[in-house]
C-alpha cells in the first residue's frame, strides 16, 4: 500500500473537515458495508449527505491511527459510497484486530461517524449432550479450549471458533466425564457427546455446625459448590452413596479435609463425615472418596472458612477455666506439701537434737580414751625401762651360767677320770 497516497487522502479530507459551514442544510449520515469485517474483504462506507458535494472518509484502527483514506462526490440525490479499504489475510500491527472508527466530512462542514469490528472468521459449533439411550443432558458443562458453556433445554450449547482442532469436554452430575477433539469447521452439526452414567456416585446432604452445643444443619443445594462455614467449630457432612442407582452403605469411604483425614462412620441410610474447622478465614477443601466394586467417585467441597470471634472466646474461657481448675489442684498439692514439710521438719529437729546429744557423749568418751590412752603410754614407757634393766641383768647372769656351766663340765671329767684311776687300783 502507498502511504504517501493515504497521507494525501488523509489531509484532503481533513481540509474538508474544518471548511466553514456553506449553503448546504443537509447533514451526512454513515454505514459500513458489514458491522463485522474478516481477512481479505473489503470495507464500503456509504450514506446520504447534500447532493454534488465532496465527502471525505478516514478510517481509524484500534490505536487510534489512521489506515486509509478517500474522497468521493455525493450523487445529486445525495448519496455517497465508497470501497476504502480491503483488510490484509491476517492482522498485522496497522490492522490489528479490535473496533475501528469511520470518519465523514462534506465539504460543507457536516461530519458523522460510526465503528465496526475487524474479527477473523469464526465457525459455529453446535454441541449436542446425550445419556446413553439419547435423552439429551440439561445443565451439562462443556468445555472448548478454556470456553465454557451450559447446555441448554435440549442439551445443546453453541460457540464459535476459528479454523483449528479443538478439545471438547463434557461433564455433568451423575454421568463419567467425556472428552472428544473436534476440527472447525466441522460437518458434524450438531456435535454430539454422549456421557455414560456414572456407576458410583457421592452426593452430600446437608451439613451441620456445633456452637456452644447448639447443632444447626444446612441442606446442600448446588452439589459440589462453595459452601461458608464459620471457623472454630465442629461440623459433620450427611453423605450418600449409590450404586448403580440404588443407595448403598457397602463402600468404602475415606475423607480428608485440606489433604488430612477425618472421620468418617457408616449410618443407617449413608455416612458421617466428622471434622474441625480452624478458627481463621482462608479456603478448605473437603474431598470424599467412595470405593465400590472396581469402581470409584471423589467428592470436592470449598468451603470458605470465617473467623469466629464467639468460639475464640469460648476456647478463651475453656482454657481460663481449665487453667483455674490446675491453679486450685496446685494450691492444694502446695498446702499438703507445706503441712508434710512441717512434720517432716519438726522430725529432722528432733533427730539433730538426738545426734547432738550423741555427739556430745562420743566427744566425752573419746576424751576419756585419750587419757586412758596417754595412761597406757606411759605405763609401757615403764615396762620398756623395767624391760631394759631387766635385759641387762639377765646378760650378767647368763655370762655367768655359762661360766659355772663350764667349771661345772670340768669337774665332772676329772671325776671321771678320778673314778678310773681309782677302777684300776681296786682291781
Amino acid at each position: 500500500m502507498n502511504y504517501l497516497k493515504i497521507i494525501s487522502a488523509i489531509l484532503v479530507a481533513s481540509i474538508f473537515l474544518v471548511l466553514p459551514v456553506g449553503a448546504a442544510t443537509t447533514a451526512i449520515t454513515v454505514t459500513v458495508n458489514h458491522p463485522v469485517i474478516h481477512p481479505g474483504e473489503t470495507l464500503v462506507v456509504s450514506g446520504t449527505t447534500s447532493p454534488n458535494v465532496e465527502v471525505g472518509i478516514t478510517v481509524y484502527n484500534p490505536n487510534g491511527k489512521p489506515v486509509a483514506s478517500t474522497v468521493t462526490n455525493s450523487t445529486s440525490s445525495g448519496i455517497y459510497t465508497a470501497a476504502v479499504v480491503t483488510f490484509p489475510s491476517q492482522a498485522n500491527t496497522l490492522f490489528p484486530y479490535g473496533t475501528y472508527k469511520v470518519d465523514v466530512g462534506t465539504s460543507t462542514g457536516f461530519t458523522n461517524s460510526t465503528t465496526f469490528q475487524f474479527s477473523p472468521v469464526t465457525y459455529p459449533l453446535v454441541v449436542q449432550v446425550e445419556n446413553p439411550v439419547g435423552i439429551p443432558v440439561v445443565g451439562a458443562t462443556v468445555s472448548v479450549d478454556g470456553m465454557t458453556a451450559t447446555t441448554n433445554a435440549s442439551g445443546e450449547a453453541t460457540f464459535q471458533l476459528l479454523a483449528g482442532t479443538y478439545t471438547v469436554t463434557a461433564s455433568a452430575a451423575g454421568y463419567v466425564t467425556s472428552t472428544e477433539t473436534v476440527t472447525i469447521p466441522t460437518t458434524q452439526v450438531p456435535f454430539v457427546i454422549t456421557l455414560q452414567t456414572q456407576a458410583l456416585k457421592i452426593t452430600v446432604n446437608s451439613i451441620s455446625v456445633t456452637i456452644n452445643g447448639t447443632t444447626t444443619t444446612a441442606p446442600i443445594v448446588a452439589q459440589q459448590g462453595f459452601v461458608t462455614l464459620p471457623g472454630g467449630v465442629s461440623a459433620s457432612a450427611n453423605v450418600t452413596v449409590t450404586y448403580q442407582g440404588a443407595t448403598t452403605t457397602m463402600a468404602t469411604v475415606s475423607a480428608t479435609l485440606n489433604g488430612a483425614p477425618v472421620t468418617v462412620t457408616t449410618t443407617a441410610t449413608g455416612y458421617e463425615v466428622s471434622f474441625s474447622l480452624p478458627n481463621t478465614d482462608e479456603l478448605a477443601v473437603l474431598t470424599i472418596t467412595a470405593n465400590m466394586s472396581g469402581s470409584s467417585a471423589t467428592y470436592t467441597m470449598p468451603m470458605t472458612v470465617i473467623y469466629n470471634p464467639q468460639a475464640a472466646l469460648s476456647s478463651l474461657s475453656s482454657e481460663v477455666s481449665s487453667l483455674s481448675t490446675e491453679v486450685s489442684t496446685l494450691s492444694t498439692e502446695l498446702s499438703t506439701l507445706e503441712t508434710e514439710l512441717g512434720s517432716n521438719v519438726s522430725a529432722l529437729n528432733a533427730d539433730i537434737s538426738s545426734l547432738n546429744s550423741g555427739l556430745h557423749s562420743l566427744t566425752a568418751s573419746l576424751s576419756t580414751l585419750n587419757s586412758t590412752v596417754t595412761s597406757l603410754s606411759s605405763q609401757v614407757s615403764t615396762l620398756q625401762t623395767e624391760y631394759s634393766a631387766v635385759h641387762s641383768q639377765v646378760s650378767s647372769i647368763s655370762t655367768i651360767v655359762y661360766a659355772g656351766l663350764a667349771v661345772g663340765v670340768i669337774a665332772i671329767v676329772i671325776a671321771i677320770v678320778a673314778l678310773a684311776l681309782i677302777s684300776r687300783k681296786i682291781r
